[in-house]
C-alpha cells in the first residue's frame, strides 16, 4: 500500500510539472489578442482604432497575428519599443518583423525601448531598417492625422535615450486627441502641463511571471518602485481625464518564460463621445 501511495504522489508531481510546462509554452508561443476599449473625447472626429505591439524582443510575428491585425483594420500600429534583446548581434528578425507589418499597408509608428538603444550602432541599424520599410520613427516628435484629428506623440526611451517631452509636444495641436507613445510607463509621473488623452507603454512585460496572490514576480530594475502600480492594463491619468495603457508584451527577455501573463497584442478602440 505504501509503495502504491508513493507512486501516486510521484505521478501527481509529474502531471503537475507537465501542465505547468504546457501552460508556460502556451503563454509564450500563442499570443492573446486583447481588446481594449477607451472612452474618447469631443476632439475625435470618429471612432479610432490602434494595434499596439510592444516588447517583441526578436520574436517572430506569425501569420495568424497578421491576419488578426488585418481583420481589426486599425488606423495605425504603435510599436512601443524593445523590438530586440539587448545582446542580439543579428537583426534578421527585426528585418522580418518590419517587412511583415509594413506590408499590411497600415501606418506604423515606432519609439525606442531600452533594449533597442545599446549599443548606439545597433540602434542606428534598427532605425535604418524601419525607415527603409516606410515606418515612421518618432524621436521626441509628433505626427498629426488630420482625418481623425489625432496627434501621435513619441518620445525616446525614458532611461537610455534622452527623452524630451518639451520637444515632442512642441507642434501638438491642443484641440486634437493626443496619443503619447512611451516605452517606459514612468512617463505617467512626468506629464505635468502636457495634455494627453491616451498614453501607450510597455516595458514591464506585466511582470512576465505572476503567481496567485503574489502577483508579478519581477519588474525591470530601473524605476522599480515607480513601476509597481503601473504593471499592466488601463489606468486613469491623475487629474487629467486621460488614460495610460501598459501592454504586457509580445516577447520575453532574460528567460523565455511566461506564467499567468500571456504574450499579447492589444487591439485598442477609442470611442468618440
Amino acid at each position: 500500500m505504501k509503495i502504491y501511495v508513493s507512486k501516486m504522489i510521484i505521478a501527481a508531481i509529474f502531471i503537475f510539472i507537465f501542465f505547468i510546462m504546457l501552460e508556460v509554452l502556451i503563454e509564450v508561443v500563442f499570443p492573446v489578442y486583447r481588446p481594449v476599449s477607451v472612452l474618447g473625447s469631443p476632439s475625435l472626429k470618429n471612432n479610432f482604432k490602434i494595434v499596439q505591439i510592444s516588447d517583441v524582443h526578436s520574436k517572430k510575428l506569425g501569420e495568424y497575428s497578421l491576419k488578426k491585425i488585418r481583420e481589426f483594420n486599425p488606423d495605425f500600429i504603435a510599436v512601443t519599443g524593445d523590438v530586440v534583446n539587448r545582446y542580439d548581434k543579428e537583426l534578421v528578425n527585426v528585418s522580418d518583423f518590419a517587412e511583415k507589418i509594413s506590408k499590411l499597408g497600415i501606418p506604423v509608428y515606432y519609439v525606442t525601448g531600452n533594449h533597442d538603444t545599446s549599443p548606439v550602432e545597433k540602434n542606428e541599424k534598427i532605425i535604418s531598417i524601419f525607415k527603409d520599410m516606410g515606418i515612421t520613427i518618432l524621436r521626441n516628435q509628433s505626427a498629426f492625422i488630420d482625418e481623425s484629428n489625432v496627434t501621435v506623440v513619441g518620445i525616446n526611451d525614458w532611461n537610455t535615450d534622452r527623452p524630451d517631452l518639451s520637444k515632442a509636444f512642441k507642434d501638438v495641436q491642443k484641440t486634437s486627441y493626443v496619443v503619447l507613445l512611451s516605452h517606459n510607463p514612468v512617463v505617467y509621473y512626468h506629464l505635468g502641463k502636457y495634455k494627453v488623452d491616451l498614453v501607450l507603454s510597455g516595458h514591464t512585460h506585466g511582470g512576465q511571471i505572476s503567481l496567485p496572490l503574489l502577483g508579478p514576480l519581477a519588474l525591470p530594475d530601473q524605476n522599480y518602485k515607480d513601476l509597481e502600480p503601473l504593471t499592466k492594463g488601463l489606468i486613469p491619468l491623475e487629474d487629467d481625464g486621460g488614460w495610460i495603457y501598459i501592454d504586457s508584451g509580445y516577447g520575453t527577455s532574460s528567460l523565455p518564460i511566461r506564467f499567468m501573463n500571456r504574450s499579447q497584442i492589444s487591439f485598442i478602440t477609442i470611442n468618440k463621445e
